[in-house]
């Protein structure tokens, strides 16, 4: 019986996560709507770059829209595992709205993309076990 009761709590613990998982995914894939009419997909040039204490990276990016030049923030998201290896000159595709100061990253949405999938892998996975333990 206790054996039980931990496997369930156990269980429990790893719904949580996954629901978590599901929820910071959802935020990441919200950041920008692709499909907005004044969204644009762009190439920009990494210009200056800071380091953030979560292993994100800080940029400011040059975007050429049209005829115009433009200097943008933009949150670079850590890798998974390892640390970022952005640099100074690299160009990364972003999402970028008319008349905005701010880009998404297009590694942003994927990485929520990425989240979402693995929470909903894990919560169907922890209500397949608790269907086959009870």
């Amino acid at each position: 019986m206790e054996i039980e009761m931990l496997a369930a709590l156990l269980m429990g613990a790893a719904a949580l996560v996954s629901v978590g998982f599901i929820i910071f995914g959802l935020i990441d894939m919200q950041r920008m709507n692709a499909s907005a009419s004044d969204v644009m997909e762009l190439q920009g040039v990494i210009r200056q770059m800071q380091m953030q204490e979560d292993g994100d990276v800080h940029a400011v990016l040059t975007l050429n829209v049209e005829e115009d030049v433009l200097h943008v923030d933009c949150t670079l998201p850590a890798p998974w595992f390892g640390k970022a290896k952005f640099r100074v000159t690299d160009l990364v595709p972003v999402l970028w709205r008319r008349g905005d100061k701010r880009a998404v990253a297009q590694e942003t949405i994927r990485n929520g993309q990425r989240m979402f999938l693995i929470g909903l892998a894990g919560l169907t996975a922890a209500a397949l076990m608790y269907i086959l333990l009870g």
